[in-house]
């Protein structure tokens, strides 16, 4: 079985879990429409012959069927229409959570970093309704082609030759197709644009955003920025959409010509007596909504393209998220012994030039504290998404008590884990659920809630708001809104609320807190992990105050570790570290001279 059967098997199924009831009805509705096209046209040879023999009981038939073929066509067709909409819609809410999912458990995050890869997640997400229709297009089109098949029959008993309407169908078709293929491959090209145009106005309804676009005075500028990308994005699309137009035009002209030459046929048929008025009526009337049906079928197939555009990224993120996901993935340990270990490890982010990790060599025993420095860009974060599974390195190994990191189990690997950033997310929830987040299974309790605010240094403040921990944040929902730096002491207590965590990864976390704050932070982070010896921390930080108290210093710089020791044996070794240590130093000691441009802090 191809994808796409298995694609309309899946739509078929979860239609038919929306509402079977529904679902029968529109197949229904469906298979009438098929037939009553051709009752209304026999009706009305059926009407004319009955009143040329004159005869009471043909033409009551004939308006009798005439109606009922009529209000098929007309309230039916309405009816299964909307029945249709609707039964997509809601479809269509299943297949967009089918894709969140997909999307969020993949176990790395290279597909929401890489342009590319996010493009084609963008155009499925807004091609996810045309893929819930996809069940009812077909059908639809069944329907056209087997109304036009009835047609066929009625108009070969007026003359074979006209069983040659069946190719008038055939140029129409093709042009739709040929259009097609030129929309499809436009929204492909244009999808980079219309996320950069997304992301530029979304900063303007984001009040941390906006806030430095007014200082700096740079909105007209980010909204040209914008616009430029959506006229760009446009002019993809309505090129695409003429070019189509053209061809359609030009499949609908042959059609018609075809048409007339066949009109003209019968008509001088019945001027010759080969023909009855009434097949003339027949042949115009299936005529005319045989061109009726042609168009509901290039109207499918086009629907069903535009399906298949979606279909080929659905099925590209399947065989993504199924491929990054190890079926025979161990359980991580529960206890760490022999550590963390990095051997060899290499790692490129797509379309870089240079590596961002280069033959890095490092072993993170439990029960120690471990202090990444380096400049900007040497690596440390990309350490960190390694050790937490965000990525896997292109070479190398990362072992956790030996076993493979790619081997484990990446959801079971990171409730073993937990970890602050310097981009925290800002839930705008109530404190304490802002806090649990940080370990929502099993449940956390109001007592580890509060020791974890304690931890983070974060109870002073919650105790003094409105209802405590209980208090919603956050502006947008009436909320209270805190400083950055106490919803960073938040997001750090959302951290510690795992206390079960075999790594904590702390990076860059207290970069809105005072240097005395962090250090008493890192202390008390420190003298924590040295007393649980099944656990590692790892400290990320620019500030050398605060992390000589560290087990191990461990120096970064282009991706590679150059020194590794306590503060006393690196400091001994007079290299980078001491020379940049002793900079700092020098920077916050004297109150005469500031730190020169160039001293910028690792």
């Amino acid at each position: 079985m191809n994808r796409k059967q298995q694609l309309l098997r899946l739509m078929i199924s979860l239609t038919w879990r929306v509402d079977q009831r529904a679902s029968l009805l529109v197949t229904s509705l469906g298979v009438l429409q098929a037939g009553a096209v051709a009752m209304n046209g026999l009706s009305q040879r059926w009407l004319i012959d009955s009143a040329g023999l004159d005869t009471v009981t043909g033409l009551f038939s004939a308006v009798l069927v005439g109606a009922l073929s009529h209000a098929v066509m007309a309230a039916g067709g309405r009816y299964q229409s909307n029945l249709q909409s609707d039964l997509a819609d809601r479809v269509d809410v299943k297949v967009n959570e089918d894709v969140l999912n997909m999307v969020a458990n993949v176990p790395t995050i290279e597909h929401l970093e890489r342009p590319d890869y996010l493009d084609r997640i963008s155009v499925l997400r807004r091609g996810t309704h045309s893929l819930a229709a996809v069940g009812w297009r077909l059908a639809d089109a069944a329907a056209a082609v087997a109304s036009i098949l009835l047609s066929l029959w009625l108009l070969i008993g007026v003359h074979p030759t006209l069983a040659l309407l069946a190719i008038l169908a055939v140029p129409p078709l093709w042009a739709a197709s040929r259009g097609q293929r030129i929309i499809r491959r436009a929204r492909d090209a244009s999808a980079q644009h219309e996320r950069r145009e997304e992301a530029l106005h979304d900063l303007f309804v984001n009040p941390a955003r906006n806030k430095e676009i007014r200082i700096a005075g740079a909105g007209h500028i980010l909204s040209d920025e914008a616009a430029a990308s959506w006229e760009e994005r446009n002019l993809l699309r309505t090129t695409a959409e003429l070019r189509a137009t053209m061809w359609q035009l030009v499949g609908w002209l042959c059609y018609a010509g075809g048409f007339g030459m066949t009109l003209a046929l019968v008509v001088k048929m019945a001027a010759g007596g080969e023909a009855s008025v009434g097949d003339l009526a027949l042949v115009l009337a299936l005529g005319m909504r045989m061109r009726w049906q042609v168009r509901v079928a290039v109207d499918t197939f086009m629907r069903l393209a535009e399906a298949g555009q979606a279909t080929n990224h659905f099925w590209w993120l399947t065989s993504y998220a199924a491929k990054r996901r190890n079926a025979a993935a161990d359980e991580p340990p529960s206890a760490l012994r022999e550590g963390v270990v990095l051997k060899d490890v290499s790692f490129t982010y797509p379309g870089a030039k240079k590596p961002a990790l280069d033959a890095i060599d490092l072993t993170l025993s439990p029960g120690r504290t471990v202090a990444l420095v380096g400049d900007n860009g040497a690596g440390k974060t990309t350490l960190v998404k390694l050790l937490t599974g965000m990525y896997l390195p292109d070479q190398g190994s990362v072992t956790v008590e030996g076993a493979s990191l790619d081997t484990l189990d990446a959801a079971a690997w990171r409730t073993r884990t937990s970890a602050t950033y310097q981009d925290f997310v800002k839930f705008e929830v109530p404190v304490r659920d802002a806090v649990a987040i940080g370990r929502l299974n099993p449940a956390v309790s109001p007592e580890v809630i509060d020791d974890a605010l304690a931890r983070a240094g974060a109870a002073h403040f919650t105790e003094r708001l409105p209802e405590g921990i209980h208090t919603q944040l956050g502006l947008v929902h009436e909320g209270v809104e805190l400083s950055h730096g106490q919803w960073q002491r938040i997001a750090l207590a959302r951290a510690l609320v795992r206390t079960g965590a075999l790594l904590l990864v702390l990076d860059e976390p207290t970069a809105a807190l005072d240097p005395q704050a962090e250090q008493d932070l890192y202390e008390r982070f420190t003298k924590e992990t040295r007393a649980c010896p099944g656990r590692i921390t790892v400290l990320v930080s620019h500030r050398f105050s605060t992390v000589h108290m560290a087990d191990e210093i461990v120096v970064m710089d282009s991706g590679r570790v150059t020194e590794c020791g306590t503060h006393q044996e690196l400091m001994a070794n007079q290299g980078r570290y001491a020379d940049l240590f002793a900079k700092q130093a020098n920077g916050y000691s004297d109150t005469e001279k500031a730190p020169s441009a160039n001293q910028e802090p690792i």
